[in-house]
């Protein structure tokens, strides 16, 4: 019975991990968006926004790696 708490224990602070993974890619989402923005109004760098899609989604791809890893410890 234990065992069954601690596995459901593990799942339910994984999936609120999942919730601020989520809410974290919304804030960058919308600062790379301002921030993108003001910038290109004053310089003509049109390889910023590809650059700061990246990096949003290389955030995204380390978060995501880092829960897989976490959730096959559960299953392993």
């Amino acid at each position: 019975m234990k065992t069954v708490t601690t596995i459901a224990f593990i799942l339910c602070t994984t999936t609120i991990g999942y919730g601020q993974i989520q809410l974290n890619k919304d804030k960058l989402g919308w600062g790379a968006i301002l921030i993108g923005s003001i910038m290109l109004l004053f310089k003509d760098i049109p390889l910023l926004d590809p650059c700061l899609s990246l990096l949003i989604t290389l955030y995204i791809l380390w978060n995501a790696i880092k829960n897989l890893r976490e959730t096959l410890f559960i299953f392993l």
